[in-house]
């Protein structure tokens, strides 16, 4: 009986994980794509860090 309830308890938790997933990730990215948003997209874009210019002391920084 005990065995039992082991897998019943790891099928609910199994399940319930998939479910929150699919909540928390799968619709916000469905309605994300759907808008036209793209996380991490894998393009040559200028980043920010780009345009900044590294100094030689910390000194000028503050």
């Amino acid at each position: 009986m005990k065995r039992i309830l082991q897998l019943v308890g790891i099928a609910q938790q199994y399940i319930l994980l998939h479910a929150m997933y699919f909540v928390g990730i799968g619709i916000p990215a469905a309605v994300a794509k759907f808008f036209g948003k793209h996380f991490l997209p894998f393009s040559s874009k200028n980043t920010s860090w780009i345009k900044h210019k590294q100094s030689s002391s910390h000194n000028s920084m503050y």
